[in-house]
């Protein structure tokens, strides 16, 4: 749970992955090398799920990684009642 400052636009969870990542209604399928693994989003409000690649690098001094991408999943800090709020993001090996 995170505490919320009076600045607070957004609130964003992130994963860094080199899996195939595919957005679906429920939250993210990610698979690699013939597994899969779903991020199951729970939260009752909007949000958002962006992928940005991250190969090559963002920082030249960083290492290059085929294939490496980061999950953003973002919500909007006016979707939260009160100074404070939480994602829950469950990694299954089943869809919900």
């Amino acid at each position: 749970e995170l505490l919320f400052s009076a600045d607070t636009k957004y609130m964003t969870w992130q994963m860094i992955t080199q899996a195939e990542v595919k957005i679906t209604k429920d939250g993210v399928l990610l698979q690699q090398k013939g597994k899969k693994l779903y991020l199951d989003i729970k939260v009752d409000i909007p949000y958002k799920v962006n992928v940005v690649d991250l190969s090559p690098p963002p920082l030249s001094y960083d290492k290059d990684i085929p294939g490496l991408k980061r999950i953003e999943i973002r919500l909007e800090r006016q979707a939260f009642m009160g100074k404070n709020g939480s994602i829950v993001v469950e990694l299954t090996n089943e869809p919900r």
